[in-house]
């Protein structure tokens, strides 16, 4: 409790984000608590001071009947999960009690404080999870596994304190992994051919930028370059860059353009006017104009494209 009065004194939501940015790094191996009570101090300085934080979270707490349903309630409420919140509210919450009420209102705080604490301390995970997701199918495991991804509370961290500090060419992940949550999940993944497994890869830095294991990884790969080979618009873009927000990070994007630059036309035209428009949603996010990191230096070096001329 200490701890987190000292950071609300601190001058601004970016000195505490900061410090986040420096102990994010490390979270797994240090204290995980201590990094969730750094997030909630950075959250609650950025809210408005006519913010209403607790409306209805009474009643929904003594409706609550398992630890998973106190999860759900610290979820909607991240105040509850607070240090030292629930402790000084807890003798206010014990009076005026009938005897037959008594057991059953310690057993709620009793998941309260568990509930609490356990966001405190998955918060580095959860954030981590989603930030390696590179395709759908990682993305819903990770929701189903830390369910505070899919808060209202996580969005408004991630969007708000997160994203600034991400480097501006990075920012574009995040962005379309958060928009997954929101408006992919749970409905059911995106369907996309399974027969070209047996296909040589067009665009090799699709599987190169995978972390997944090896048995799935050339799968996945083939699938993400099919969804990128069959979309017909910028619009249906947007989806597959939710689906596959590897798609929008600047090294698969930079091997997609170099082994289009090598195809004949029309499929280098074709190729490269899909790949324009995965970056046109990336300078919807960074603000500046988009293009693959070895462009400049090919046009310092008087050439057009890879292929040397003769």
């Amino acid at each position: 409790m200490l701890i987190f009065k000292l950071l609300l004194t601190i001058g601004a939501v970016s000195s505490v984000v900061f410090l986040i940015a420096r102990y994010r790094r490390n979270a797994r191996k240090k204290d995980p608590e201590q990094f969730g009570i750094l997030v909630l101090a950075a959250w609650i300085k950025s809210l408005p001071p006519d913010a209403q934080l607790m409306e209805g979270a009474y009643e929904e707490f003594r409706q609550a009947k398992s630890l998973s349903e106190m999860h759900s309630l610290v979820h909607r409420y991240p105040m509850l999960a607070v240090p030292g919140f629930v402790e000084n509210t807890e003798t206010p919450l014990m009076q005026g009690l009938q005897p037959s009420e008594v057991l059953r209102q310690r057993q709620r705080l009793t998941w309260l404080k568990q509930a609490a604490k356990d966001m405190r301390c998955s918060m580095p995970f959860a954030i981590e999870s989603l930030y390696q997701s590179q395709i759908h199918y990682e993305l819903r495991a990770a929701v189903e596994k830390f369910p505070i991804l899919t808060s209202e509370f996580f969005q408004t961290i991630s969007s708000t304190i997160f994203c600034p500090f991400i480097p501006k060419e990075f920012r574009s992940v995040l962005v379309y992994q958060l928009r997954w949550i929101q408006e992919c999940y749970p409905k059911p993944p995106l369907i996309v051919s399974q027969n070209h497994d047996q296909q040589p890869m067009l665009f090799q830095s699709i599987e190169a930028g995978l972390k997944a294991k090896s048995e799935i990884k050339t799968h996945w790969a083939h699938e993400i370059e099919q969804a990128f080979l069959r979309c017909d618009s910028k619009d249906n873009m947007r989806i597959v860059a939710m689906n596959y927000p590897l798609l929008l990070r600047p090294a698969v994007q930079g091997g997609i353009d170099a082994a289009a630059d090598e195809l004949e036309e029309p499929r280098r035209s074709d190729y490269s006017a899909k790949l324009r428009w995965l970056q046109e949603l990336r300078e919807e996010i960074e603000g500046h104009f988009v293009e693959s990191w070895w462009r400049p230096i090919m046009r310092e070096q008087g050439l057009e494209s890879l292929r040397r001329r003769t």
